[in-house]
């Protein structure tokens, strides 16, 4: 094997990203159903409580744009007056149903007191919502809601 080829390899293997279900067909047919009964109509990322706590800033998806899968999702988190991130408080819960999908996101990728990226997250095409909740060193929790639409990919 060359040096070129093996270069190659080398580039080829460190770089590519692996996909992972976040949302199986499944669940998501679940989800729809019990959506006959609640809206989540609306795209954005809302907070429930108010100051101080920890911050989760959304860095991608785009929530402004189509997206399509597969799916890249940044998150940041930022302490409030200096107080720590606890990363191993973060959750996250899909849909009405609430299905815990923290271990998905744990098996793509670390999540670290600055926050984390998965890429390659599988969603089906349509509307879906993300309840994120995070805590700081003194127990302050924070919970933001990630709502977003997936269009068919090309």
């Amino acid at each position: 094997m060359t040096k070129t080829m093996l270069a190659a390899l080398l580039f080829s293997s460190t770089f590519a990203v692996q996909a992972f279900d976040l949302i199986s067909a499944g669940e998501f047919g679940d989800e729809l159903e019990m959506r006959k009964f609640k809206d989540i109509d609306a795209v954005g990322a809302t907070r429930d409580i108010p100051p101080p706590y920890p911050k989760i800033e959304i860095i991608s998806p785009n929530l402004g744009s189509e997206i399509k899968p597969p799916v890249k999702i940044e998150v940041r988190f930022i302490g409030e007056n200096g107080v720590a991130i606890n990363p191993d408080s973060f959750k996250v819960n899909y849909g009405v149903l609430g299905i815990d999908i923290t271990a998905r996101i744990r098996k793509a990728t670390e999540i670290k007191m600055d926050g984390f990226t998965a890429e390659g997250a599988a969603l089906p095409e349509g509307k879906h919502s993300l309840k994120l909740t995070l805590s700081d060193a003194e127990g302050r929790t924070t919970t933001s809601t990630l709502k977003f639409k997936i269009i068919e990919a090309e």
